[in-house]
């Protein structure tokens, strides 16, 4: 027998951008609050945050020419007082991989944080124009 199982929302899409970054320049993307499973989105809050599920899909695409290349790193960040709403979040880098120009980075992980960011640093000390950057957060 079927048995019909609620993973609703499948998947949330977060971030589909084209960004220019100056030589040695980062772009953080939202914070994902993992806590959010259903899509509330808190919008009242003055910060950036938005729902999704444990498993984060990235795409990085930075362009040959002019030279390009990017590290594409996922940040995980504690609250600093927990109880305050919004919370004040400290990030630091918990996984990074290095994106030569003109080839495809991605990355596909569970989340293991409640507060999760993706951010894109510039490694060529040159202009970066014309990165394409996705990622979404699904289930199961």
């Amino acid at each position: 027998m079927l048995e019909l199982v609620n993973h609703a929302p499948v998947g949330d899409l977060i971030e589909e951008v084209s960004f220019n970054l100056v030589a040695l320049d980062s772009r953080n993307g939202v914070v994902i609050d993992g806590r959010d499973w259903y899509g509330s989105s808190m919008g009242d809050f003055s910060d950036n945050r938005k729902p999704g599920f444990p498993l984060l899909d990235v795409a990085v695409f930075p362009p040959l020419v002019p030279a390009g290349s990017v590290s594409l790193i996922v940040q995980y960040a504690v609250p600093t007082f927990p109880i305050a709403e919004p919370p004040v979040l400290t990030f630091s880098n918990f996984q990074t991989i290095a994106v030569p120009g003109g080839t495809w980075g991605a990355l596909s992980l569970r989340l293991t944080a409640r507060f999760a960011r993706v951010r894109i640093t510039d490694t060529s000390n040159a202009a970066n124009n014309g990165i394409y950057l996705v990622y979404f957060l699904r289930g199961q």
